[in-house]
């Protein structure tokens, strides 16, 4: 009875060991953005504006979140502030978002890639244009949060 009871015990550990992990995926995690900039054919912007401005993106299996604050107006009564998020894919080294919901209500629906690189603990995201989009770029630093 002692000898059945060992080998069933051997048994389901052997098989518990053999079961495949779930891969995460190198971009899931918590990021804070160290910097950003977009070009377009009439302006340059380099965000976060100001030292205040604090920037957050979540990306988890199949969703992403991004949320961001500009506290230097007039924190008594005023704060800058929206937010992003939806589904995402991520293949070959190329990111998708597409917004399921945005505090700018006309881009809900939008999609935008980027060429991800990862190196160590930051995410530099390349904005790809499409052709209705040229002379626009766009390049964000992220780091990982613990």
């Amino acid at each position: 009875m002692k000898k059945n009871l060992f080998i069933s015990l051997i048994i389901a550990l052997i098989i518990g060991s053999c079961t495949q992990q779930e891969v995460k995926s190198p971009i899931e995690g918590s990021w804070k953005l160290l910097s950003g900039n977009e070009t377009t054919p009439d302006t340059a912007i380099n965000y976060p504006i100001s030292t205040n401005g604090k920037f957050m993106k979540i990306i988890s299996k199949k969703y992403y979140s991004t949320i961001w604050q500009d506290t230097t107006i007039n924190k008594s009564i005023w704060c800058y502030a929206g937010f992003n998020g939806g589904t995402y894919t991520f293949e070959n080294g190329v990111y998708t978002e597409t917004a399921t919901y945005f505090s700018l209500l006309p881009n809900i629906g939008s999609k935008v890639a980027f060429k991800v690189e990862i190196k160590n603990d930051t995410l530099v995201m390349t904005y790809i244009p499409e052709i209705a989009t040229a002379g626009y770029s766009s390049i964000e630093k992220w780091k990982r949060l613990e």
